[in-house]
């Protein structure tokens, strides 16, 4: 065993404590998602994360840059969206409708529009 099954629960409460001290730039990551994932899972006390999530969707730049992290590459090239994943942080109607305002936003619609679009349009 790589780690021994004693010593589990202490690196896991280090990764949150580092995770926690590093939300802020979190999403400049490839691998925030997982990374929130870990986080919600190894976490006894999820006030911190559940604030996180309401930060994230309260400030309009970082709520559109986490979005981008469901995008991914089709076959044809076009983007598509991995909505189910989604879900585990915020509704479908919810982000659809906070979308749909951003897109009455001149300029947040114009430096957003691909991730914009790309959700409403491929909408489930």
């Amino acid at each position: 065993m790589l780690i021994p099954e004693d010593k589990i629960s202490e690196l896991k409460k280090l990764c949150i404590e580092k995770i926690n001290n590093g939300k802020y730039n979190l999403l400049k990551e490839d691998d925030a998602i997982y990374i929130l994932f870990r986080w919600r899972d190894w976490s006894s006390n999820l006030e911190e994360y559940k604030n996180y999530l309401d930060f994230v969707y309260n400030n309009e730049e970082m709520f559109l840059q986490f979005l981008r992290k469901f995008e991914y590459n089709t076959h044809s090239h076009d983007k598509g969206f991995n909505y189910d994943n989604l879900k585990e942080f915020y509704t479908i109607d919810d982000t659809r409708e906070k979308l749909l305002l951003f897109k009455k936003s001149e300029g947040l619609y114009t430096k957003w529009k691909s991730i914009i679009d790309n959700f409403l349009d491929n909408i489930k």
